[in-house]
């Protein structure tokens, strides 16, 4: 989800199921981090499993108890976007210039991810990433790093 649908869910699911609870800022930002990786749907359907199992009438949700719902149906449906499988990615570092006495380095590629997951399709997000990450590698490793693009290779870095 992204922080939008994040909020929406919060105030829409969550406290239509528990419409006491009344999170303080540090809980709302556990929360939001929790769905972060999470569709929707799924998350709706966890957090209507946990309602229904309650016994008595409690006044707030238990993230531990959601997110415990939420695995058990992202391994039963296979569902949950990209929350059960690898991402994929389409931006890669590639070392151009090997480190001095690394020359097995030159030509090696390694994949950028974001975090949290739901931003890898964001190309610009995705970028900036990349781009930080080039400076650390330039930094740790040595040599010359640049970003690559398949099919839409930028300027080199």
């Amino acid at each position: 989800m992204n922080r939008s649908e994040q909020s929406q869910f919060i105030d829409r699911e969550v406290k239509g199921l528990w419409p006491q609870w009344t999170p303080a800022d540090a809980e709302v930002r556990a929360w939001l981090n929790a769905l972060a990786n999470l569709d929707y749907n799924l998350a709706r359907k966890a957090a209507e499993a946990c309602f229904a199992e309650l016994t008595v009438n409690a006044r707030r949700p238990v993230l531990g108890r959601f997110l415990e719902k939420a695995r058990a149906l992202v391994r039963s449906t296979g569902d949950g976007r990209r929350a059960a499988r690898d991402p994929e990615t389409n931006v890669f570092l590639e070392c151009l210039e090997a480190p001095k006495g690394k020359p097995h380095m030159a030509g090696l590629r390694r994949p950028v991810y974001a975090y949290p997951t739901s931003r890898q399709s964001d190309p610009d997000y995705l970028l900036a990433c990349a781009e930080s990450m080039r400076r650390h590698f330039n930094r740790l490793y040595g040599g010359r790093w640049i970003v690559r693009r398949p099919g839409g290779a930028g300027p080199p870095s």
